[in-house]
Parts: structure tokens; C-alpha cells; sequence
């Protein structure tokens, strides 16, 4: 599997605006501006500040969002909650389809934090063997497709932020 070079530690909460950007085939940069000009509009000091990130989720019904540290965060970036139950969302920017491993790292990382639900978002899609395995551990895989629809449901909902 063939990985893009990603260093959170260089930019907390950098795997979203890059999964938006791979998934809408818009330039990272151009998602970052967007995020940017979302953040001035409600105030935050940094577009990576999770009142920004919260605003895309928000739109479909997450509240309590938070970015888990880069580093040791146990297979999760994101915790979340919507209609009282949680969920432990795994990023995942590559270049080929997603396999097992992230599955694996959601399973352990919904356990870690408790989460209800374990969720492993990205901008491809995902292998025959990941869809397997999510299904028998009832981890939710939103790919490409999905990702999609979450961004178009805020940007209507919300188009006058931007």
C-alpha cells in the first residue's frame, strides 16, 4: 500500500482538511483557505482550532468534537457525539484503497476512549478484506462517497459562513 507522507506533529488535525481536499479533488491549499476564511467568520485565532472542524460535523448532527493528540492517540483523531452516543473516527489520507489495518486501529482506539461507535474515514475507498472486518467488528467505514455527502450537506446548510 502505497502511503502519503503525512507529520501531524508538523499540523494537529491536518488529516481532515486533507482527507476534504483528496475526497473533492480540491487543492489543499484551497481547502485550508476555505477552512481559514471559516475560522475568522466564527472567530477562532487557528482554522485548526476544533470550533472550525466542529461546524463541518455540526451540520449533521455531532456535537463534543475534539482532535486527539498526533501522537499515541490509540488509532482515533477524532471523538465525537451525536444523539448521546460516540464515536472514535480514524482519518485516513493515502493514495490507494484503505486495508485492514485502519480497522484494526479503529477496533482498538473505540475501545481505548469507550466510544459506541468506531468510524474510519477516508478520502479512497476500501479493500474487500477492510469491508470484512468492519462489518463482523461493526466499525463504520465512511469512504469517499460518504465524505462527500458530509461536506455537501454542510456547505448547503451553511454556504453563507464561506
Amino acid at each position: 500500500m502505497k502511503y502519503e507522507y503525512y507529520n501531524p506533529s508538523l499540523e494537529r488535525g491536518g488529516c481532515i482538511p486533507r482527507a476534504i481536499s483528496k475526497a473533492l479533488n480540491i487543492n489543499y491549499s484551497d481547502v485550508k483557505n476555505d477552512l481559514k476564511k471559516l475560522s475568522i467568520k466564527l472567530e477562532k485565532d487557528d482554522y485548526h482550532d476544533i470550533e472550525v472542524f466542529d461546524a463541518y460535523l455540526k451540520k449533521n448532527g455531532f456535537k463534543n468534537v475534539r482532535v486527539t493528540s498526533g501522537s499515541g492517540d490509540q488509532g482515533i483523531d477524532v471523538l465525537a457525539t451525536k444523539d448521546s452516543i460516540s464515536y472514535g473516527i480514524q482519518c485516513k489520507c493515502y493514495s490507494s484503497d484503505v486495508g485492514n489495518k485502519a480497522v484494526q486501529e479503529a477496533i482498538a482506539g473505540r475501545g481505548f476512549y469507550d466510544c459506541h461507535i468506531g468510524v474510519v474515514l477516508t478520502n479512497r475507498f476500501f479493500t474487500q478484506s477492510a469491508r470484512e472486518l468492519a462489518k463482523k467488528e461493526k466499525i463504520l467505514l465512511w469512504d469517499r462517497a460518504e465524505l462527500r455527502k458530509l461536506i455537501e450537506n454542510q456547505e448547503s446548510e451553511n454556504s453563507n459562513i464561506l
